[in-house]
């Protein structure tokens, strides 16, 4: 028995949303529905159901979007996103706002149940980290020295606001030409998060190359949009002593990178002086100088370069 779990569905189909009601609650659980996503958002405050099944397409505020804001308030379940968008893009944009599974229309109801079940069967065997006695749920640390680069979008969430659409076509365009460049430079796309790419490299010659490449693509692909559609893109690097976790990394040389793509102008690259010392003039392009700069949350200032292709 499911101990009448209940399972927010939100779905602006009528006939498809009274079907998933039906489903849910002749499978045992306590069906929540509602075809507008603000009153989602708010039914998951109030109600705190134990799973959320989101269609991406309802008006009010979309799927992604609260799938986005129920995280930042703390919203812990399972989130299935659904929608009629079956690209791997769409894919990946779902899952980087939140979402723990994606499921594209027309879908069977019964598959629908199977994940359902299964995520629930997921939460169920979580065990808080303190009581855990088996050394494989502790997670693998190692420290390496690796080139760091941070990317950011520049405006993403005000054409969003925008043009929703539009922006997640932008999105989607500037995720394949990002883990196109970092792939090709022999790099590993450790998170995407909403339009921000945090990609690590053994080598500051090939974190560099990486960002020239991208910024290069992005001015070409610049040429065929209309001004407000072009995407302007940030990236900073730095090398240093990193610390991976669970395919996570985490310390300084992220922090770092990350400010320094929040002081790069959009369109351009901003380099820590670990990045020039470590290429020790291998690069193709130059490392201007631009000056000691003070970073947040960094106790010293941070000498800052800007590559030129």
């Amino acid at each position: 028995m499911h101990a009448r779990k209940k399972i927010l569905v939100v779905e602006d189909d009528p006939s498809l949303l009274r079907g998933m009601e039906e489903l849910l609650t002749g499978e045992g659980y306590a069906a929540i529905a509602t075809s507008n996503g603000r009153e989602a958002l708010e039914l998951l405050r109030r109600r705190h159901p134990d799973l959320a099944l989101l269609d991406v397409n309802v008006p009010g505020l979309s799927g992604l979007e609260v799938c986005r804001r129920a995280r930042e308030e703390g919203f812990s379940g399972p989130v299935l996103i659904v929608s009629a968008l079956s690209d791997p893009a769409d894919r990946v944009v779902g899952l980087e706002a939140g979402a723990d599974d994606y499921i594209t229309k027309p879908f069977d109801g019964r598959e629908v149940l199977a994940r359902i079940r299964a995520h629930l069967r997921a939460e169920r065997r979580l065990v808080p980290p303190d009581e855990r006695q088996d050394s494989a749920w502790q997670p693998r640390s190692k420290r390496m020295l690796l080139a760091v680069m941070f990317a950011d979008m520049k405006d993403f969430s005000r054409r969003v606001n925008e043009d929703e659409p539009g922006g997640l076509a932008m999105l989607r365009a500037c995720i394949r030409i990002v883990s196109g460049a970092v792939r090709r430079a022999g790099g590993t796309m450790v998170e995407i998060t909403g339009d921000g790419f945090l990609a690590s490299f053994s080598s500051a010659v090939k974190a560099v190359e990486c960002a020239v490449a991208t910024q290069k693509r992005l001015a070409e692909e610049g040429t065929r949009r209309a001004g407000a559609q072009r995407i302007r893109l940030r990236i900073g690097i730095h090398v240093g002593d990193v610390l991976r976790e669970s395919g996570k990394l985490r310390g300084d040389p992220v922090n770092i990178a990350a400010r320094l793509q929040q002081i790069c102008p959009p369109g351009g690259i901003l380099v820590s002086e670990s990045v020039v010392d470590a290429a020790k003039g291998r690069l193709r392009a130059r490392a201007v100088r631009v000056g000691r700069r003070r970073v947040k949350n960094i106790r010293q200032p941070v000498t800052v370069f800007r590559i030129i292709p």
